[in-house]
C-alpha cells in the first residue's frame, strides 16, 4: 500500500517513516512537511510535499500516517475521511475533549478505517511506570502558552489505553496529583473494583529502563521491565522467565544474556559512548520493541479486512477522556467521575 506521512517531525522520522520503508507491505510514497531532506535522502521517500491537502488528495496515495502536534488533528482526519482514505493518527487523538467528539464523529459517520498510536497495544510486553528524563524533551512541552493540556495527555495517553484495554472493564472515576507538569500520578478505578496506578517521573535517566508493569490479581502477579524481560508467579502454565528481542542492537556482543541485565550492559557501553562523543542520541541503542512497526502492518490488516481492529476511534477517545479526568483532577484538587468529562 502507498503510504503518506502528513508531519515528519522527530517521531515519524525516528519510527513511522523508517517502518514504512523498511516494510514489504508499505511503499513510503510521499512525506509531507516543511523539512523533508532525511525522508527523500535517507528513507527514500518517493515523492514530498508540502501541501497536507493535495498529499491527502493524491489518488495513488492509499493511507495516510498522521504525525503532526495534536493541535493538528481534525482537518486533515475530516480530509481524509473525505477522500475515503484509511488514517493512522498519532496519539492523543485531539488536544480537547470537543474535538476528540468531533473527530469520532466523522470517523463514524465516513466508516473510514482508523487507528490511533497506542503502540504499546502493539508491543511484546507493556509498562505503565514510567522514568522519563525532562533533558530530552522539546522545549516546546514547557512553554504552558501552547499546550492546552502538557504530558498529562499526550504522554499519559499512552498508558491510560493500556490499561484500559488490559483491564477491559469500563473507568468510573480518576485521582490524580502533579509535582511540576512532568512528574504526576494517577488512580483509576474501573467497574468491578478494579485499580489501575500509572506513576510518571521526568527526573531520573534513559540509562535506565523507562518502564515498568506490574499486576496483581486472582492470586498470581505479572512483571515486565521495560518491554524486555517478564516474570510471573502464582500462574498455572504461564512462563515463569521469558525475555523479548531488542531492536537496532549496535552491541550484539555485550548482555548477550539479553532481559534486563543485558540491557543495562549494552546501555552502560551506550552511556558511555554518548559521554566520549558529546552526542546524547548515541545513548539510545538496543531498544525495546514498542510496536511501532507491528501497529502499521495490523492496520494493513483491519484496512483489507484479514484482522482486527487495531486501537479504533472509540478506544482512543475513552483514554482521551481518562487523561482529561486525571488533568482535572490535579487542576481540582479532587477525585473526578468519569460521567464528568
Amino acid at each position: 500500500m502507498n503510504f503518506a506521512v502528513v508531519g515528519c517531525g522527530m517521531l515519524a522520522r525516528a519510527q513511522h517513516v523508517p517502518n514504512i520503508a523498511a516494510s514489504e507491505r508499505m511503499v513510503l510514497h510521499t512525506c509531507c512537511d516543511l523539512d523533508l531532506a532525511e525522508c527523500r535522502d535517507v528513507h527514500g521517500a518517493l515523492h514530498t510535499s508540502k501541501d497536507m491537502h493535495a498529499t491527502i488528495a493524491d489518488p495513488d496515495v492509499e493511507a495516510i500516517v498522521l504525525a503532526t502536534h495534536e493541535t493538528i488533528r481534525r482537518e486533515p482526519i475530516e480530509a481524509a475521511a473525505k477522500a475515503g482514505k484509511p488514517i493512522y493518527v498519532e496519539k492523543p487523538m485531539a488536544h480537547s475533549i470537543d474535538e476528540a467528539y468531533a473527530i469520532a464523529d466523522v470517523v463514524h459517520e465516513s466508516g473510514i478505517p482508523y487507528c490511533v498510536g497506542h503502540n504499546r497495544r502493539n508491543a511484546p510486553a507493556i509498562a505503565v511506570r514510567i522514568n522519563d528524563d525532562w533533558w530530552s524533551w522539546k522545549g516546546y512541552v514547557f512553554d504552558q502558552g501552547s499546550e492546552c493540556a502538557g504530558p498529562m495527555l499526550f504522554e499519559m495517553t499512552h498508558f491510560t489505553d493500556i490499561c484500559n484495554w488490559f483491564i477491559g472493564r469500563l473507568p468510573v472515576r480518576v485521582t490524580a496529583l502533579e509535582g511540576g507538569m512532568l512528574n504526576h500520578g494517577a488512580v483509576i478505578e474501573y467497574e468491578g473494583g478494579a485499580l489501575a496506578t500509572i506513576f510518571m517521573g521526568s527526573n531520573g535517566t534513559f540509562g535506565y529502563p523507562k518502564e515498568l508493569y506490574e499486576i496483581n490479581g486472582g492470586g498470581g502477579i505479572v512483571v515486565v521491565d521495560h518491554m524486555l524481560e517478564m516474570r510471573t508467579a502464582g500462574i498455572e502454565g504461564a512462563p515463569a522467565h521469558k525475555t523479548y528481542p531488542m531492536l537496532a542492537d549496535r552491541h550484539p556482543d555485550v548482555g548477550v544474556e539479553g532481559g534486563f541485565t543485558g540491557y543495562m550492559a549494552k546501555k552502560r557501553v551506550a552511556c558511555d559512548e554518548a559521554a566520549a562523543a558529546g552526542d546524547p542520541n548515541l545513548i539510545f541503542a538496543a531498544e525495546p520493541d514498542k510496536g511501532h512497526a507491528r501497529a502499521l502492518e495490523r492496520f494493513i490488516n483491519e484496512i483489507r479486512g484479514d484482522g482486527p481492529m487495531v486501537c479504533g476511534v472509540d478506544d482512543a477517545l475513552l483514554a482521551t477522556r481518562v487523561s482529561l479526568a486525571a488533568i482535572k483532577s490535579v487542576k481540582a484538587g479532587r477525585v473526578v467521575e468519569m460521567a464528568e468529562i
